[in-house]
């Protein structure tokens, strides 16, 4: 069993957190990054602005941090029978492994107060501060369209990009559309020094 220590430390004590890399009951890996945020919740559940902290989502595996009592998800409601009446049926998965190329859509708002959304895929990326970033599982031998809609009045302090796994930027824009991906581009003009037949 790996463990991780968090040391948090105030003006008058310190106060130790044990993290631990290990298999649940069901023989799940939970934490396989070994990343200290374990169970602080993910956009894709609702319960954060940012995506799972492992590649794999093992340190947002629902019903473990359900069961374990973490404040991302018990306190968001999402760990069934919170004591209310509510007949709220929203259904909450595990996060599903990417068969393609897992990647990142990183969103900024210049004046920090958000806006604008972007579409790659099946995911829609909402930005409510200065940025958020927000996973998307596509396939890169393919042209990928980057759909950017304005949703104030405010587009020009926008801004995108997408990145992969190991940061670099992949591709990128202001308040506009894009492409991303096993893109070919150019012109349909036959006498044009660019001209492209795709």
């Amino acid at each position: 069993m790996k463990k991780i220590s968090l040391f948090l430390f105030s003006l008058f004590c310190v106060v130790s957190l044990t993290v631990n890399a290990q298999d649940d009951s069901t023989g799940v890996v939970i934490n396989s990054c070994e990343t200290p945020y374990l169970c602080d919740g993910t956009a894709e559940l609702g319960n954060a602005s940012w995506p799972a902290d492992c590649a794999d989502g093992s340190d947002e595996v629902f019903e473990y941090c359900c069961d374990n009592g973490f404040p991302a998800y018990v306190d968001a409601g999402l760990c069934g029978d919170s004591g209310d009446d509510s007949s709220d049926s929203t259904v909450v998965v595990d996060p599903v492994p990417c068969d393609g190329d897992l990647l990142t859509i990183n969103m900024v708002d210049s004046y920090g107060d958000g806006g604008g959304q972007v579409t790659v895929g099946d995911v829609t990326a909402t930005n409510s501060g200065a940025s958020s970033a927000t996973e998307v599982c596509v396939d890169m031998s393919a042209c990928n369209v980057v759909d950017y809609e304005a949703t104030d009045s405010w587009s020009y302090e926008n801004s995108w990009f997408i990145s992969d796994a190991s940061g670099e930027v992949l591709a990128s824009g202001g308040s506009e559309d894009g492409l991303v991906g096993n893109c070919v581009s150019g012109c349909s003009d036959e006498t044009a020094e660019n001209y492209n037949a795709d």
